[in-house]
C-alpha cells in the first residue's frame, strides 16, 4: 500500500504533514470504521508504515495527553493491535527516551484495562464509581499527568526522528516520482 508521490512534493512536506500524506489513504480507510475494518487496513500495510501509523496514532491521540489515548484504545478500539509496533518503532527511530514513557504508559494500562474498561471510569464526576475506584481513577491520573509533561517536552523529538527515519528510507513508504 504505498503512495505514488512525486519527489518534490515528498522533499517539500515536513513533519505531521508529511506522515500524514503518507498514511493519506489508509487514514481515510479507518476513519469512523469498526475494529475489524481497522485491523484488515492496518495489517495490509508494511513493517515501516505501521512504525508509521502506530506513532502518527499515539501523537494523534495525545495532544491532550495519555489520558485521551487510553480513553480512545477503550471506546473506539483498534489502537492495542498497533501497541507492539509503538514500542518498536519507537527503537527502530533510536528515541529511547520516548520508548521509557511508552513501556511504563502501556504497561499501566494493560494492568487496569479492567478499571478503565467501566463504564463512567473517564469521568470523574461519575457518582456511580465506588470511592475506591474514584481513588484508582485519581492514582491512575496522576501517574499519567507526570508523563504527560516528559511526553509533550520529547514529543518534538519524537516527530523530527521519525521524519529522518522517513527521509532515509522512503523507499518503504512511498513510490517517489520524478514529476
Amino acid at each position: 500500500m504505498y503512495l505514488v508521490i512525486s519527489k518534490r512534493k515528498f522533499e517539500s512536506l515536513n513533519g505531521l504533514e508529511l506522515f500524514q500524506e503518507i498514511l493519506r489513504d489508509p487514514i481515510n480507510q479507518v476513519i469512523g470504521k469498526n475494529i475489524e475494518i481497522k485491523r484488515k487496513v492496518y495489517e495490509k500495510l508494511t513493517f515501516s508504515q505501521k512504525i508509521l501509523f502506530s506513532l502518527l496514532l499515539m501523537l494523534a491521540h495525545t495532544k491532550a495527553g495519555w489520558l485521551e489515548f487510553y480513553h480512545g484504545a477503550i471506546f473506539r478500539g483498534g489502537y492495542e493491535q498497533a501497541f507492539p509496533t509503538l514500542k518498536e518503532g519507537s527503537k527502530v527511530i533510536d528515541d529511547l527516551e520516548m520508548l521509557k514513557i511508552v513501556n511504563k504508559c502501556l504497561k499501566l494500562y494493560e494492568e487496569n484495562l479492567d478499571l478503565m474498561s467501566l463504564e463512567g471510569f473517564f469521568n470523574e464526576k461519575n457518582l456511580e464509581l465506588s470511592e475506591e475506584r474514584q481513588i484508582a481513577f485519581k492514582v491512575f491520573k496522576k501517574f499519567l499527568f507526570s508523563n504527560d509533561q516528559l511526553y509533550f517536552s520529547l514529543r518534538i523529538n519524537t516527530i523530527r526522528k521519525l521524519e529522518i527515519y522517513i527521509r532515509k528510507n522512503s523507499e518503504d513508504f512511498v513510490n517517489l516520482q520524478d514529476h
